[in-house]
This record gives C-alpha cells, structure tokens and sequence, in this order.
C-alpha cells in the first residue's frame, strides 16, 4: 500500500513511540518559549509528566501485543512471553509514571537542582533511553507479534434496512 499505510496500521513502524517522541519534543519547544502560565505549557506539560515517562518504560517491557490481557493467562515459568492490552498498558503507564517522576525528582534534588531545564532534560533523556529499548525489542519481534496501534479507522457496514434509517436519524439530529 505504501509507507503512510504502513505507518498507519502501525505493525512495520512503531506510530506510538514516534508520536511520544514528537510529543516530547513539542512540548520542549513550548516550555522553553512561551511564558510562565500559558494555557498550552498545561495542556502539554501535563501528558509529559503524567503520561509519557510510564508509557516509554511499559513498551520497553512489554513489546508484544494482545487484542486482550492474557496476563493471568500466562504460566510463572514463561514471563518473558507476558503481553498486555490498550487499556492495561495505559493503566500502568500513568501508575508508573508517578513513580518515575518521583524518583527522578528526588535524584535530581539529591545530585543536581530542580529546575526546568533539568527536569525536561532528565526526562526527555529518560525516554529516549526507553524508546530505543522499546524500537529495538518490537523490531526483534515476528510483525505479527508486535503492539501496534492501529489509527485506520474503519466505518461500520450498514446491513439492514432499521439499521439505514437509524443511521440517518442521528445524522439528521446530529
């Protein structure tokens, strides 16, 4: 079909982790030129902190996909054969991210000075470092295997004749 395609469906290239990079990069833009109170510093600094960092380090742990949790299917014995789903995934990675930002506060507190320029660069370090584990694992991984998210969207088929009329009903009320 074609590299936007492949993009798109998101098993040859890994759209997720491109856009979380971006999204860090963005927002470092924005932190670092727009003034103190901003709205857009809010709307972007937040998903930074409460988001991202915890994403980055769930795709590096969990590279395999599932179309639902099989975690508690899973024996003890085969733990690296562990896959979680969308909504497990985004759970964890705003649990996690709590507790990464905790840990790089108290150690930037410790070694260095909290400061903006020094929370945006230990994080923005701190996901790349993951996002390349992350890359790397999914690419070991059969396409078939991978996570992936899917941003094609496909439109119900309308089957039945209810179904047409309720369709252009809520259209008409919409």
């Amino acid at each position: 079909m074609g590299i936007f395609h492949d993009l798109l469906e998101g098993r040859k290239y890994p759209i997720d982790l491109v856009i979380i990079l971006f999204w860090s990069i963005i927002t470092a833009i924005i932190l670092f030129t727009l003034p103190d109170g901003h709205i857009l510093r809010l709307v972007f600094g937040i998903p930074l902190l409460i988001f991202t960092p915890g994403y980055s380090l769930v795709s590096a742990l969990w590279p395999k996909g599932s179309k639902e949790s099989s975690i508690s299917n899973q024996s003890e014995k085969d733990i690296n054969s562990y896959k979680i789903g969308i909504l497990e995934r985004i759970a964890l990675s705003f649990g996690i991210s709590i507790v990464i930002i905790s840990v790089i506060g108290v150690l930037l507190d410790i070694i260095w000075v909290i400061s903006l320029s020094s929370i945006m660069l230990s994080l923005v370090m701190f996901k790349l470092l993951f996002l390349s584990i992350a890359w790397y694992r999914r690419y070991e991984l059969l396409e078939e295997e991978r996570f992936c998210v899917n941003l094609i969207f496909k439109y119900p088929i309308v089957s039945t004749k209810l179904d047409r009329i309720l369709t252009i009903v809520l259209a008409i009320s919409l």
